[in-house]
C-alpha cells in the first residue's frame, strides 16, 4: 500500500520549469472598479483605467488612460483622462482626447475634447470646447529645410573666397 520511492521521488508531484519564452515576467493590466454598491467620496488618481459602476464624489484624474462611467455609474467631480465613455451621469468639469456618451449617458457641466460622439439617447448640457491637436513626437532634432541649408553654404562659400 504505501511504497517508498527510490531517491525520495513522488511520483504524483508535478515539477514546472519555466519554458524559455516565459523567461521574462510581462506586465499585470490593472484597473480601478468602482463597484455599484460602493460610494467614494475623495479624489482618484492613478495610470491605469478606471471603471465606475458605483457613485464617486471628487476628482479622478487618469491622464493617459481611460475612465468609463457604466449605466448606473455616477461621478460629481471632474475628470481628466485621455479616453472617457459616459453611459451614467457626470457632473462637473471634463478633459479628454476622445469623449464618448453613450444611449444613457448624460454629461452635465464643461467639456474639453479632440473627438466627441453623443449617441441618441445620450445628453450633453454645458459648454465645450475643442482641443488643439496634439503634435506627435519625433526623434529628429533641429530638423533645417534645405532651402535654409543652401542660403547657409552660399554665404559659406563667400566667405572663403
Amino acid at each position: 500500500m504505501f511504497k517508498k520511492h527510490k531517491n525520495g521521488e513522488n511520483p504524483g508531484a508535478i515539477v514546472a520549469t519555466p519554458s524559455p519564452d516565459n523567461q521574462h515576467l510581462t506586465e499585470i493590466e490593472t484597473r480601478t472598479v468602482i463597484a455599484s454598491d460602493v460610494h467614494l467620496e475623495g479624489n482618484i488618481t492613478s495610470s491605469s483605467p478606471v471603471y465606475v459602476y458605483g457613485s464617486v464624489r471628487g476628482d479622478i484624474d487618469v491622464k493617459e488612460s481611460l475612465v468609463n462611467v457604466l449605466r448606473e455609474g455616477r461621478v460629481d467631480g471632474n475628470i481628466n483622462c485621455q479616453e472617457l465613455i459616459i453611459d451614467g451621469t457626470v457632473t462637473g468639469q471634463c478633459t479628454g482626447d476622445a469623449v464618448n456618451i453613450a444611449e444613457n449617458g448624460t454629461l452635465t457641466g464643461t467639456l474639453a475634447y479632440r473627438s466627441l460622439s453623443v449617441k441618441q439617447g445620450g445628453t450633453f448640457t454645458g459648454q465645450a470646447e475643442l482641443r488643439a491637436p496634439r503634435h506627435e513626437k519625433t526623434n529628429v532634432v533641429g530638423l533645417v529645410s534645405d532651402t535654409d541649408t543652401d542660403s547657409a553654404n552660399k554665404k559659406s562659400g563667400e566667405k572663403r573666397r
